[in-house]
C-alpha cells in the first residue's frame, strides 16, 4: 500500500485510476497509510465497492465513479458526502425487491433516483444494471437530476426461471421514460441470460440508441 501511495504521488498529471481490489488491506491500514494525503487530479476512478467508503474521501474531485460488484442504494448517502461532484455513475443496481425476475414495485425502488438527486446533484450521466423496477425510473417524472443526459440500461435476455413478459424489452423501457419527457439519450446494452452485471462488451448482443424528448 505504502508503495501504491508513492508512485500515486509521483504521476500529478493522472487523472483516471483503477483499483482492481483492496480486500487485502484492511480498512484501519488503508486509512492509516493514506492519512493527510488527498490526491485532487484524480477525477476518474474504478473500484470495487467494498472497498469504496474507506478510500473514496482521498479522491476530493471525483467527476467519474465506476463501480466494481455495483453500486447499490445502501451505500449512496455516504458515497455522496465524499464526492458530491460527480457528473457519471457506472454500474449502478436498482433495489433489488426482485423474486425470480419479477420486480417488487415497492415504496423503496421508487425512491431510489431520488436519494440519487441528493447524493449527486450534477449527475450527467448514469448506468443502470441488473432488473430494472418501472417505479425506479418514473421517478424521472419529478424535479430531480436535472443536467441528465445519458441513461444507460444493461439488460440481460429473461434467464430460465423468468417470465419473458415480465421483463421490460428496449421498446418498454424507451417508452417509460419517454413518458418523463426528459430530452436524453438512452442507451440499452442487449446481454446474454444470466449475465444481468457484465459492462465490458465483450458479450454484448446488440446496443440500443435512442435519443428521446
Amino acid at each position: 500500500m505504502a508503495e501504491f501511495i508513492r508512485v500515486l504521488s509521483l504521476l500529478p498529471n493522472l487523472n483516471s485510476l483503477v483499483i482492481l481490489s483492496l480486500v487485502h488491506y484492511p480498512a484501519v491500514l488503508v486509512q492509516n497509510t493514506l492519512s493527510g494525503k488527498t490526491f485532487p487530479n484524480i477525477t476518474s476512478l474504478t473500484i470495487a465497492m467494498n472497498a469504496a467508503p474507506t478510500i473514496l474521501p482521498f479522491f476530493p474531485n471525483l467527476e467519474e465513479l465506476s463501480a466494481i460488484g455495483g453500486c447499490d442504494p445502501s451505500i449512496v448517502e455516504s458515497l455522496g458526502r465524499v464526492c458530491p461532484g460527480l457528473r457519471t455513475l457506472k454500474n449502478y443496481l436498482p433495489f433489488r425487491g426482485i423474486i425470480h425476475g419479477a420486480p417488487a414495485f415497492t415504496g423503496q425502488a421508487s425512491k431510489e433516483l431520488i436519494e440519487i438527486d441528493k447524493a449527486w446533484p450534477k449527475l450527467e450521466n448514469i448506468s443502470l444494471n441488473g432488473r430494472i423496477p418501472a417505479n425506479t425510473l418514473e421517478a424521472l417524472k419529478l424535479r430531480i437530476l436535472p443536467n441528465l443526459r445519458t441513461i444507460t440500461i444493461f439488460r440481460a435476455a429473461p434467464s430460465s426461471w423468468e417470465k419473458p413478459e415480465e421483463i421490460p424489452t428496449a421498446e418498454q423501457l424507451r417508452d417509460l421514460i419517454s413518458e418523463t419527457r426528459r430530452k436524453l439519450v438512452l442507451r440499452v446494452h442487449h446481454l446474454p441470460a444470466g449475465m444481468p452485471h457484465s459492462q465490458n462488451g465483450v458479450f454484448e448482443d446488440k446496443v440500443d440508441v435512442y435519443h428521446l424528448g
